[in-house]
């Protein structure tokens, strides 16, 4: 998708109305501590009982990450 897959993400989460989270490129996110998507995603699993999140092409290779579900050991 090339420079355009934020805004793919974007508008798709805007377009589908039950997405809990969408990660793109363009935005910076903090990935665990307060605040943050691991907090918000497990505020939401416990509410809903599972959770909908968008990750955009690229989002993690722009921040250095080895993988997005690594979390901790």
């Amino acid at each position: 998708m090339g420079r355009s897959s934020g805004y793919i993400a974007a508008y798709s989460t805007i377009a589908n109305g039950s997405v809990d989270l969408c990660l793109v490129p363009e935005l910076p996110v903090e990935l665990s501590g307060p605040g943050s998507v691991l907090s918000h995603l497990e505020e939401v699993v416990a509410r809903k009982g599972y959770a909908v999140a968008v990750v955009a092409e690229g989002e993690f290779a722009t921040r250095g990450e080895k993988s997005m579900f690594y979390v901790h050991d």
